[in-house]
């Protein structure tokens, strides 16, 4: 029986595709990878193995020594596998024969197995420690590459076991990013891009294929810079009217910061439109407070603290000081007065 750390090629029927371990030397590759789906040395599933030819110095039952090759092959370079196998349906498709039976024991036809392998015209026969066929493997130098017999073990044409799902097998281009995402299963990725709104159109009218920024937001009541403050509004009505019409101006008071922002008016009707100015000049704060005055309880008006998400409230009715903007009006004009 074989030490646990002994480097061996075990024939197993039930493996999918030749996987060599870390003593093989890789000798070429194909640029293709393959998931696995069952845990390998200690490893979860998931671990991804390239697709390579590998060569080591195979030792038979008699002690015979072999430069063995092998392509289409899953190469793991994890020390911890010292196990490599060898899959007879996989040697066949090259031409090879195996009969992993023992030769003490009946095949279906009454015979007893051989116990050996028929691999490119050299016949190497198996050990058998009672339970498992397998050789003796090595590393190899470039020196017994030379010299020693060579031996194929399977074709370098493309392999692919019907026993695997085509999913199983990653392009090169999907290696790269399916590594940052820690190799989710297909159905988890297909469901998760499914369900996620962050998709970019592919109607060509519609994106022509390029991203690019989208400065409009979905909710409306996001547009806007949100501030956690209280609002107060007022409207003023001026002595004189300007040269340009203004005759009222809207005064917009700000609780927490003490700022002040005035939006001049022709008309009281335009009460509406300075909401949308001052959201767009200061922000949308979660509370605007106003005295019950006919253009504060407008359809409008109310229609666009909706549409942004802004709560409306009311001051008591002959209760000014309830209001901030009322006070801070009244400086406002005074300044003005003094500096006119």
């Amino acid at each position: 029986m074989p030490h646990p750390t002994e480097s061996i090629l075990i024939t197993d029927s039930g493996a999918d595709q030749f996987l060599a371990g870390y003593v093989w030397r890789r000798i070429g590759i194909t640029g293709r990878h393959i998931a696995l789906t069952g845990p390998i040395a200690g490893r979860d599933i998931g671990t991804v193995l390239p697709v390579s030819s590998v060569a080591a110095k195979i030792i038979d039952a008699h002690g015979n020594t072999y430069c063995g090759k092998a392509h289409e092959v899953l190469h793991d370079t994890n020390p911890h596998q010292h196990e490599s196998l060898l899959p007879p349906a996989q040697a066949r498709a090259a031409g090879n024969a195996v009969d992993e039976c023992p030769s003490d024991a009946l095949t279906p036809r009454g015979d007893y197995g051989t116990q050996c392998c028929v691999i490119s015209g050299h016949t190497l026969p198996l050990f058998f420690d009672g339970f498992k066929c397998y050789y003796r493997v090595e590393a190899i130098t470039d020196e017994e590459m030379r010299t020693l017999p060579e031996i194929v073990f399977t074709s370098d044409e493309e392999y692919e076991p019907s026993a695997r799902s085509k999913s199983r097998r990653f392009p090169a281009e999907e290696i790269d990013w399916k590594r940052t995402m820690a190799f989710p299963p297909d159905d988890v990725l297909n469901h998760t891009l499914a369900a996620t709104t962050q998709l970019v159109p592919t109607v060509e009218a519609e994106s022509r294929e390029i991203m690019r920024d989208h400065l409009k937001s979905r909710l409306t009541c996001l547009r806007y810079r949100r501030r956690r403050d209280v609002d107060f509004l007022d409207t003023f009505k001026a002595n004189i009217k300007s040269v340009r019409g203004f005759l009222y101006f809207n005064l917009f008071s700000s609780q927490r910061s003490g700022y002040d922002h005035p939006i001049l008016m022709q008309r009281k009707s335009e009460s509406p439109e300075t909401l949308e100015a001052h959201f767009d000049h200061c922000g949308t704060p979660h509370t605007l407070k106003s005295d019950n005055a006919k253009e504060f309880r407008s359809t409008q008006f109310h229609r666009k603290l909706r549409k942004y998400q802004v709560s409306s409230k009311y001051t008591e009715p002959h209760h000014p000081n309830q209001n901030l903007a009322e006070p801070r009006g009244g400086r406002l004009k005074h300044v003005v007065q003094h500096i006119l």
